[in-house]
C-alpha cells in the first residue's frame, strides 16, 4: 500500500484585510503558516479544517472555501496532501496553541516574515482561481502550478 497523508491549511481574513499568522514551534515545518493539520479517519475535510483551526486558535470557522491543493511525493510512492481553504466567516476569542503564536497581520507583512516552506506559493493560490494545484518535487526542490 502507498501512503498518503491527508492535511489542511486554512487562511483566515477578517474583514479589514488582515490575516492570521501562525508563528509555529514545530522544528519538522519552521517559520510562519496558516493554522491547519491533520485530516482524522471518518472526518470530512470541512469538518477537520474547523477542528484543525479552533484546536490551534480558537476561532470557530463557519463557511470555509477551498482555494487548492499542494502536494508532493513521499519515498516508496507515497503522497502529502495538503486541501488549502480560506474564511473570512469565524468568531470567538483568538488564543494560542502549543503550536506556535499567533498575529493578525496584512499580506505585505505575512509575506515580509520567515515564511515556511512553500507558503509563498499557497498564498498565491488563495487569491488565484485559476490555479488548483502547486506539485512541489522534492527532489530537485520545484514547484509545478496547474
Amino acid at each position: 500500500m502507498n501512503p498518503v497523508i491527508l492535511t489542511n491549511m486554512c487562511m483566515l481574513q477578517k474583514n479589514d484585510g488582515r490575516i492570521l499568522a501562525l508563528h509555529k514551534n514545530s522544528p519538522d515545518y519552521p517559520g510562519v503558516t496558516f493554522p491547519g493539520g491533520h485530516i482524522e479517519p471518518g472526518e470530512s475535510l470541512i469538518e477537520s479544517v474547523r477542528r484543525e483551526v479552533y484546536e490551534e486558535t480558537g476561532l470557530h470557522i463557519g463557511k470555509a472555501m477551498i482555494r487548492g491543493i499542494y502536494d508532493w511525493s513521499l519515498p516508496e510512492n507515497g503522497r502529502y496532501i495538503v486541501f488549502l481553504f480560506s474564511s473570512t466567516d469565524f468568531s470567538g476569542t483568538l488564543c494560542a496553541s502549543d503550536e506556535g503564536s499567533l498575529e493578525w497581520v496584512t499580506e505585505e507583512e505575512f509575506l515580509s516574515l520567515p515564511l515556511a516552506q512553500g507558503m509563498e506559493t499557497v498564498v498565491r493560490m488563495m487569491h488565484d482561481p485559476q490555479l488548483s494545484e502547486c506539485f512541489y518535487d522534492p527532489d530537485n526542490g520545484t514547484e509545478t502550478l496547474l
